[in-house]
């Protein structure tokens, strides 16, 4: 009796963890909207895909949401990874601040910039939540922000890794930076056989440790023969 209980409470639990992640809303389709752009369900060939329509233009909604393709004046820069759900944080309280702590505590602000509805929209990381609120113009208008900086693009010169990421290279050793133009990797030799080396001859590694094998046989047979341990 016991035990049916607990498998009838086990299903009850599953089934609503799984209805509850099914009404979950599409984050990238929350995102187009958010940024006062129009969602588009549209029919395709895998099924059913969004589409962020801008005034001039669109864009699939994640492609948009990663920032792989860009709106009007869209630096491609998005808000935190962790803000998703969460309500912009009001400029309300900084609106008569005259001066602002020099205090580096950035956070994500919300730009909208143009005379009326519909704005161009840009993310940009700020020093503080002061300097943020403060930093309005009549062209463009902080309406609220995040705590944290902004998300950089993705870039798809550098294999998908985000402007200024840094991760490890193809060879194993060094290590590449993604910038503006692509990928920029440090050209370190590298004594292992992961893969070709930047002078292309394959696997330098491999043949370094063979070659230095080679030498210290010879000099151990040298050592011998002048001793006179083979004649």
């Amino acid at each position: 009796m016991a035990r049916n209980k607990f498998s009838l409470m086990a299903l009850v639990f599953l089934f609503g963890s799984a209805f509850a992640m099914a009404m979950m809303p599409n984050p990238a389709s929350v995102f187009c909207e958010s940024q006062g752009y129009t969602l588009e369900i549209r029919d395709g060939e895998g099924g059913q895909y969004g589409v962020c329509v801008f005034p001039s233009g669109e864009c699939e909604e994640w492609k948009y949401f990663r920032g792989e393709c860009l709106g009007p004046g869209d630096t491609g820069m998005r808000p935190p990874a962790d803000s998703f759900g969460q309500n912009l944080s009001s400029c309300d309280e900084f609106r008569d601040a005259e001066v602002c702590p020099s205090l580096w505590q950035p956070v994500c602000a919300r730009i909208e910039k143009g005379n009326s509805a519909p704005y161009e929209i840009e993310w940009k990381t700020l020093a503080n939540s002061c300097t943020a609120c403060t930093s309005s113009t009549r062209m463009a208008v902080v309406s609220g922000y995040y705590m944290g900086a902004c998300t950089p693009p993705a870039n798809s010169a550098c294999d998908g890794h985000a402007l200024g990421e840094s991760y490890p290279a193809p060879d194993g050793c060094n290590t590449c930076t993604c910038t503006e133009t692509g990928s920029a990797c440090t050209e370190m030799y590298c004594l292992n056989d992961s893969g070709p080396q930047p002078d292309g001859h394959g696997e330098p590694g491999a043949d370094l440790c063979q070659s230095l094998f080679i030498l210290s046989g010879a000099l151990a047979f040298a050592g011998f023969a002048r001793a006179g341990k083979f004649f």
